[in-house]
């Protein structure tokens, strides 16, 4: 600022164009006014003003394009969006300088520049200007640009890369400073110059701000017009789009269901977790005041002299804690503290969310909430895929490709995901034919544009020669008009000729030149006749002079004698010459004579010529005049030409079917198009994946080529078509019918141990292992469950049902006749061979409420679009069945048995494979458990033995079917002792003395002697755990 009272004063300065905003200042008030000085290098303005005035500049251009451009071609989009960039400077202000003798010269005055911007320090600040004339240009550079792209890179997936440029705004990784002046802790976050250096606003300040209330009021729906006066909103913003961007990379991650996926994801829950910091307390208030109605807020209204309601009522406190110092509250006298303001839900759940994820990961569960152990390692990853996906020119596209190899099995069955693959592949197919014509369109448009531009252009260059033309014709016109005029000058000259000559064409003097021409031609004629006379005289004696005959002529008389004749011969010639010279003399005059006529002549012929041209030019002049009209007509059709040109430019660049409209089209469409074919694709790999967790292969057709982002990846809907099918037809080619089977497994008899932690706790594990099912077909592989029931025989109450869940924990399948693979599955090999599947689909659920066949289904339909409950998993498999007691109201002792009832398919070779697996050892070998209940199987003996007091053993006659038909047993013991009583069970195995009788004895029998520490009286129910083994 500077202020000065001079009647003359100068600027000069060498690179700046300032504006001025100059206001009179006078004791009577002063007039304001406002005017744009543009100062130039080496250019001086001077301004008059006899009144003090007060002068502060503004920066109307910039000169840091060029170094911006520089960086950019130089460092790329991280030097351009860099901090350095936004702090670049422009050219000091110092360098302007106030000239005159006044202002150089008196000491009185005082001349100082006041710059737009200042450090706290007060050192003058030359960096780019961000609320200058040209801040609204680099906000969109450094903060507008990189959010809008970061957010679509996220809506897009791909979160690595929006992460990157999220980080140009704020990074909460960075640990730099910038080379102009040390940042805060806090400040070195924001990449984005305007953010740092801000305290958080209070929610009194933010709703007391006036010009954010007249921002509101004139356009409530402009979230940018407020938050531009409310900077932190921005800041809030971005902080929260950064930590969706977490959230979201990490529930992507999440979702593909691996450790190292997992582990990656939990670092950025953990991460997200931090920037959030503490949950907010909620804080219940003291003492609840009356709700009060409008009423009481008209009240206040006019006790407070305020006319009409405010835009918004707030209580008093009720905002964020700020690590500001605290301020004393001064509210706006248009704010009442009735009304409270809501909190921010989308703010508070963030912490809901990352709660929710990270409990889940630490108590085993995916992001669905289902409880299922993790493969040691990934699936393999296909090298090829990789070379295609890097290939591919895709953003993100080896990710993608590690992603693809982690597709999980659709819930629905091949034969529906083709179907449903083939509908989206058409709708790629659609939207690539309408990329094409949109390109086409676009490409007509431009060329349009471009033929109708080339033709203006023309039709420009075509007026400079239609007016050259014109003035073409113009000078023919005056050129014509010049010769009329020499014509017609040439016919009066050559009438005036012939008028002013004689009959022989001779003028006045030309006349009197022919008559003493021939006068003097007489005379000298005369002459020398006189003269030869006289000369012929001095020869003769006598001479007679004298005149007669007609007219006087004259006669001589000659008398001479001998030398007479030779002067008369003399003289004679002479006459002869004399003669001869009148005749040349009157030869010449008759030749003078005919040359006047021939030139009366001509001038007679060049007068009727100097006619015919006057007449030609004459028509000429009327052919120039018409060509004249004809081009000044052309030449305004030409005018109207372009002006018609110009409509039809205007209407191609304005018409709504116009070339910037197929622009967006296309780059909208080519964006539907991709995320389609994302989409196309992601469902081509699933019905992949039911392909081969059906037909158990490995074989895959769907691979990541098909886009290619240099042609805008058309036809990648007819490649990924063909590939399906591809698909389809190996399908069809693998489509046989398997080997069906139904198995009803008794879990008493095939796991006796986890029946009674069933009845005793309502929770047991059991497993259906490989040697379960080769006891019944060896040479079998590739067994897929089909469907899985449950009944649970209890006695329950009337309108009671069983209230039980069972889950597949794990599962596998063997895919190959693989020996390896059976030893594996039989525990004898240690490394899962390849040939081994394991845990597809796992961690199944059903509910059993029936408790009779019950298969966790309303109507177990085969055809159902969907997979049945366990549908394609391993038969060999691992399973945790609840029956909790709290959600069951009956007696757990009536429990008799678990039965499964498992149908299943696979595949058999009857070949040496069979025969292989029928050679291990473990298939010699059969081994078994029995669990005998003696209160129910045995209650004859249980009842004399628990109540005959002197009796302390009892045997157990087995029956028959105590080892399955054509076993040979080959040893029998009893593995454990259970004292049942009170729905507890007691291991008293040590309490008794057992003696089996020989394997031979018929039958059977298990002698028990209870020793003095078993208490019999108090016993509710021994339970005998038998054991045998034997030769199949």
């Amino acid at each position: 600022m500077v202020q000065m009272s001079i009647d003359r004063w100068r600027f000069q300065t060498a690179e700046e164009r300032l504006q001025s905003n100059s206001s009179s200042d006078s004791s009577g008030g002063g007039t304001q006014k406002q005017f744009d000085l543009y100062f130039d290098r080496d250019f001086a303005l001077e301004v008059g003003n006899g009144s003090a005035i007060e002068f502060s500049f503004v920066r109307l251009n910039t000169f840091a394009v060029q170094t911006l451009s520089e960086k950019l071609f130089g460092a790329g989009i991280d030097g351009l969006l860099s901090l350095d960039s936004q702090n670049t400077e422009e050219p000091d202000f110092s360098n302007l300088a106030l000239l005159g003798s006044d202002l150089d010269t008196d000491p009185n005055l005082d001349v100082r520049i006041i710059a737009p911007n200042y450090y706290a320090d007060g050192t003058l600040d030359n960096r780019i200007d961000f609320k200058g004339a040209y801040g609204l240009y680099y906000e969109e550079i450094f903060f507008h640009i990189p959010f809008l792209i970061a957010n679509q890179l996220n809506a897009n997936q791909k979160f690595s890369e929006a992460q990157q440029w999220y980080h140009y705004i704020f990074n909460p990784t960075a640990q730099e400073t910038t080379s102009n002046n040390s940042v805060s802790s806090k400040d070195r976050y924001w990449r984005y110059r305007p953010f740092r250096s801000l305290s958080l606003e209070t929610l009194s300040e933010m709703l007391s701000d006036e010009d954010a209330l007249n921002a509101y009021r004139q356009d409530p729906f402009d979230p940018h017009a407020i938050a531009r006066l409310r900077i932190n909103t921005y800041q809030k913003t971005v902080v929260m789009k950064y930590i969706d961007n977490l959230i979201d990379w990490g529930d992507y991650l999440f979702r593909q269901d691996t450790r190292e996926s997992i582990t990656e994801a939990t670092q950025l829950y953990v991460l997200a977790f931090a920037l959030l910091g503490p949950r907010p307390q909620s804080k219940p208030t003291r003492q609840l005041e009356d709700v009060g109605t409008y009423e009481d807020v008209k009240a206040d209204l006019e006790r407070n002299q305020i006319d009409a309601l405010p835009d918004f009522l707030v209580e008093n406190g009720n905002h964020a804690q700020t690590s500001t110092p605290e301020i004393p509250f001064n509210p706006h006298r248009s704010v009442i503290t009735r009304f409270c303001v809501p909190e921010n839900s989308q703010f508070l759940g963030y912490w809901d969310v990352i709660d929710d994820r990270l409990y889940k990961i630490r108590h085993s569960l995916n992001i669905d909430g289902v409880f299922r152990s993790l493969a040691l390692f990934q699936p393999p990853i296909n090298p090829a895929a990789l070379v295609q996906a890097a290939a591919s020119g895709l953003a993100g596209g080896i990710g993608s490709a590690l992603a693809a190899t982690n597709v999980s099995v659709p819930h629905y069955r091949y034969a529906f995901m083709l179907d449903k693959a083939k509908e989206m592949v058409g709708y790629v197919i659609e939207f690539g034919g309408a990329l094409i014509e949109a390109l086409e369109n676009k490409s007509g448009e431009e060329l349009t544009l471009l033929q109708h531009t080339h033709e203006l252009n023309i039709l420009e260059r075509t007026t400079e020669i239609k007016q050259l033309q014109q003035a073409e014709l113009d000078a023919n016109l005056a050129a014509l008009e010049q010769s009329l005029a020499n014509a017609k000058e040439r016919e009066d000259y050559y009438k005036n000729q012939v008028r002013g000559s004689g009959a022989f064409g001779a003028n006045n003097f030309e006349t009197i030149q022919s008559d003493l021409t021939l006068s003097a031609n007489v005379i000298h004629s005369t002459a020398a006749v006189s003269k030869f006379i006289a000369g012929l005289s001095g020869g003769t004696v006598d001479v007679e002079v004298g005149g007669s005959g007609f007219g006087g002529s004259p006669v001589a008389t000659v008398k001479s004698g001998g030398s007479f004749i030779s002067t008369l011969l003399d003289k004679g010639g002479d006459f002869l010459e004399i003669t001869a010279g009148i005749l040349d003399r009157t030869a010449g005059i008759m030749g003078t004579k005919a040359e006047r006529k021939r030139r009366k002549e001509e001038w007679d012929h060049n007068e009727k010529l100097a006619g015919f041209d006057i007449a030609e030019i004459e028509k000429q002049i009327e052919a120039t005049a018409a060509q004249m009209n004809a081009a000044s007509r052309d030449f305004l059709i030409h005018q109207k030409t372009i002006d018609q040109h110009n409509e039809v430019g205007n209407f191609y660049r304005t018409k709504f079917l116009n070339k910037d409209l197929y622009n967006w089209m296309s780059n909208r469409l080519s964006s539907l198009y991709f995320q389609t074919y994302k989409l196309a694709f992601d469902i081509a790999k699933q019905a992949e994946r039911a392909f081969q967790f059906e037909f158990g292969t490995d074989e895959s057709y769907i691979s990541f080529g098909y886009w290619d982002s240099r042609r805008k990846g058309l036809l990648a809907g007819e490649a990924l078509r063909l590939d399906l099918a591809r698909l389809e037809k190996s399908a069809l080619d693998q489509d046989s019918r398997y080997l069906e089977i139904t198995k009803t497994i008794s879990l008493a008899r095939l796991d006796p141990i986890a029946f009674l932690q069933l009845r005793e706790t309502g929770r047991c594990q059991f497993t259906l292992g490989e040697l379960l099912f080769d006891r019944d077909f060896p040479g079998h592989y590739f067994r897929i469950i089909k469907s899985v029931s449950l009944s649970i025989p209890a006695v329950v109450g009337p309108y009671e049902t069983v209230h039980a869940t069972l889950t597949q924990t794990g599962h596998k399948t063997l895919m190959s006749p693989d020996l390896a693979g059976v030893q594996y599955l039989l525990g004898e090999e240690q490394n899962m061979p390849d040939s081994i599947r394991a845990d597809w689909r796992s961690n199944q659920q059903i509910a059993v409420s029936t408790g009779v066949e019950d298969s966790g289904v309303f109507e177990l339909d085969f055809n159902d679009d969907r997979y049945l409950p366990f549908e394609g998993t391993g038969a060999v498999s691992t399973w945790l069945l609840e029956l909790p007691k709290p959600t069951n109201r009956f007696d757990f002792d009536t429990i008799t048995d678990v039965v499964i009832h498992l149908r299943y398919m696979c595949k058999t070779d009857s070949g040496s494979f069979k025969q292989s697996v029928m050679d291990l050892e473990a298939f010699k070998q059969y081994r078994g458990l029995r669990l005998f209940s003696l209160a129910h199987e045995f209650s004859t003996d249980w009842y004399a033995f628990k109540n005959q007091v002197d009796v302390r053993s009892t045997t157990l006659s087995l029956p028959k079917n105590t080892i399955p038909a054509n076993v040979n047993a080959t040893e029998i013991s009893v593995r454990q002792i259970y004292d049942f009583t009170n729905g507890v069970l007691t291991e008293v195995g040590d309490r008794f003395d057992v003696k089996t009788s020989e394997i031979t004895a018929q039958p059977m029998t298990i002698e028990l002697t209870a020793k003095s520490s078993f208490k019999k009286e108090q016993a509710e129910n021994l339970l005998v755990l038998f054991a045998y083994t034997g030769e199949v």
